[in-house]
């Protein structure tokens, strides 16, 4: 039973890391970065976000982040390009 005692106490600390980010207000650092419909390259194109602009974060996917935009759009960017407020 420690085996999963063990495995169960990462996992949490997987979950938490996850989202920890979520409900984060992020101002964007890059001038065009896309907002994809999905946690993938080749999703459709749902915006084209302006350096300083905010966002909320609502989760991580992978190096992907889940954000809503000030409008209420939804959608995913790559991860590193925000600066924290």
């Amino acid at each position: 039973m420690r085996g999963w005692t063990g495995i169960a106490a990462v996992l949490a600390a997987v979950f938490v890391a996850g989202t920890a980010m979520a409900g984060r207000l992020e101002a964007v650092r890059l001038q065009g970065l896309s907002v994809l419909a999905g946690p993938r390259d080749g999703s459709g194109l749902v915006r084209v976000l302006r350096a300083g602009e905010t966002v909320t974060v609502l989760g991580r996917n992978g190096h992907w982040v889940e954000v809503a935009l000030a409008d209420g759009t939804k959608g995913f960017v790559q991860g590193g390009f925000f600066d924290r407020l």
